[in-house]
């Protein structure tokens, strides 16, 4: 995976406390995040650790989006989709006997 780097990125003053908790391996906060993406290195680096908390957003917002998506398809569906969807599964039913 080819990696870029950032030489700048404001943090508020609480996400560079959860970044100093997830540097150490014992604690909760590593722990947790840890169950979310996997095992993280011994000696995390506080740029490792924002990574690895940005890896996490990104799967949250991808998931949050597709959800989202397939809400918008369910409302968009109408009688006939419905139909249309019944009537490909009574063919294959025919076929299959």
């Amino acid at each position: 995976m080819e990696t870029k780097r950032r030489q700048s990125v404001p943090i508020s003053p609480e996400l560079s406390a959860l970044t100093t908790a997830i540097r150490d391996a014992k604690s909760p906060q590593r722990q947790a995040l840890e169950a979310m993406v996997g095992p993280l290195p011994a000696g995390l680096s506080e740029a490792a650790a924002l990574g690895a908390l940005l890896e996490l957003a990104k799967a949250v917002v991808f998931e949050a989006s597709l959800a989202a998506e397939y809400q918008a398809y369910a409302l968009a569906r109408d009688k006939e989709d419905a139909q249309f969807e019944r009537a490909i599964r009574a063919r294959r039913a025919r076929r299959e006997n």
